[in-house]
Formats: structure tokens, C-alpha cells, sequence
């Protein structure tokens, strides 16, 4: 129950910080990194807490601003954040909460 409690704990913590961060404001590559990186983060949390479609949501909105930082052409910093918002990288979290979720073949349909 504990652990279960402090799972939505972060999950909320990590959403709400993302968020948090306006997209206006944070249009460059920094904000945009910090809130792709913190979007997948929840959205892996919420699978493992077994909460399905708020992970899909969060990951979608992830894949969102990973597919607009590659339109832009914006060039990403390595390591400056646990990710580095790649198209490759995007997706390959994507797959992971998918993987969690026991439907990892949904990132090809």
C-alpha cells in the first residue's frame, strides 16, 4: 500500500512539474528537453503503478515535443538530462512503458 501510494506520489510530483513548465517559456531546446525527460518519466512510473492511460497520455505528450524539437532542428545537448529528447530516444522510452504496460507492439500501430 505504502509503495503504491508513493508511486502516484511521484508520478503526480514528476506530471505536475512538466506541466508546470510553460511550453511557452520553455520552447527552446533546454525547456523542451526538461519537459520530455520528466513526461517519460511519468509516463514509465504510472505503468509500473499500472495506470494505463494516464501513462499513454503523458508519453504521448513526450513524443508531442521530442517530434517538435526534431521539426525545429533544434540541437540537443547530450547529458543534460537523463534523456536526450531524440526521435531514437522518444521512442525507445516509449517502447519501455509499453513494455511495462505488457503491450510493447502498440508503438507500431
Amino acid at each position: 500500500m505504502a509503495v503504491q501510494r508513493a508511486r502516484r506520489t511521484a508520478v503526480g510530483l514528476l506530471a505536475r512539474t512538466a506541466t508546470g513548465l510553460d511550453p511557452v517559456t520553455c520552447t527552446g531546446t533546454t525547456g523542451s528537453s526538461a519537459r520530455t525527460s520528466l513526461f517519460l518519466s511519468a509516463g514509465y512510473s504510472a505503468a509500473a503503478a499500472g495506470r494505463r492511460a494516464f501513462a499513454l497520455d503523458v508519453v504521448q505528450d513526450a513524443v508531442e515535443i521530442g517530434g517538435h524539437l526534431a521539426l525545429a532542428g533544434h540541437a540537443v545537448k547530450p547529458g543534460l538530462f537523463t534523456i536526450t529528447p531524440t526521435h531514437d530516444e522518444v521512442a525507445l522510452d516509449h517502447v519501455g512503458t509499453l513494455t511495462v504496460l505488457g503491450s510493447p507492439d502498440e508503438v507500431v500501430a
